[in-house]
C-alpha cells in the first residue's frame, strides 16, 4: 500500500493536473469514493492544479444553480467527508484510512481536499461568468459572489477587478444609491483595506 501513498502521489504532481469529474454535479459520486477524495488530498497536497468537469447533461443545471444559488453550489463541493466515503473492498477502505491518518488525520484530509475543491469550482465559475460575458449577460451576481470567494481564498488580484468591474456596472445601470450597488461598494472597499 505505500505504493499508494508515495507513488501516486508523486505521479500526480508529476502529471501536473488532475481533472474531476462531478456527476452529478448536486451530489458528485467522486466525493463519496474513498479513493477519489484521496486523489483530490493528492492533487492539492502537491499542490497540482485541479480542475472540475461536468457531463454536458450536467452542466445547464450547474449554471443555472450558479446564477440561482451559488452558496447551495458551493456546499456541494465543501462538504468532503472522507470517513463516510466509501471503497471498492473494506481491505480497500482500510488501506485508504491508514493512509488518511499517515498524512494527518480525517480533518486534515477533509480541509485540504475542500479547499482544493472551492479553488477549482471558482475556475470552473469564471469560465461560466466569461461565457455569460460573451453572450451579453454581465451576471453580475454571479460575478460578486465569485469576487468573494476568490478574495476569501486570497486571490485578491483576480477579486478585485471583479467587483471593480461590478461596481461600475451597478452605478451606470442602478444608479450610486442603489442597495446592490452599495453593498459591492462595501465588498469593494473591505478588499482593499
Amino acid at each position: 500500500f505505500d505504493w499508494w501513498s508515495t507513488t501516486f502521489r508523486g505521479a500526480i504532481g508529476s502529471i501536473g493536473l488532475t481533472l474531476l469529474v462531478l456527476a452529478p454535479w448536486r451530489a458528485p459520486v467522486p466525493l463519496r469514493r474513498a479513493w477519489c477524495i484521496w486523489e483530490i488530498f493528492c492533487t492539492v497536497d502537491t499542490k497540482t492544479e485541479l480542475r472540475v468537469l461536468l457531463p454536458q447533461s450536467e452542466r445547464a443545471a450547474f449554471v443555472e444553480a450558479l446564477m440561482r444559488d451559488f452558496d447551495a453550489a458551493v456546499e456541494v463541493v465543501s462538504t468532503v467527508d472522507v470517513t463516510r466515503a466509501e471503497a471498492h473492498s473494506a481491505e480497500d477502505l482500510a488501506n485508504i484510512f491508514d493512509a488518511v491518518t499517515r498524512a494527518g488525520g480525517a480533518h486534515v484530509l477533509n480541509v485540504a481536499a475542500a479547499g482544493g475543491l472551492r479553488e477549482a469550482f471558482a475556475l470552473a465559475g469564471k469560465q461560466v461568468l466569461e461565457e455569460r460575458r460573451a453572450a451579453g449577460d454581465e451576471a453580475l451576481g454571479l460575478a460578486s459572489h465569485l469576487a468573494i470567494m476568490l478574495a476569501k481564498q486570497g486571490r485578491y488580484d483576480e477579486s478585485q477587478p471583479m467587483l471593480g468591474h461590478g461596481l461600475a456596472v451597478r452605478e451606470r445601470t442602478l444608479g450610486a444609491e442603489d442597495e446592490d450597488t452599495l453593498g459591492t461598494m462595501i465588498s469593494l472597499a473591505g478588499l482593499l483595506q
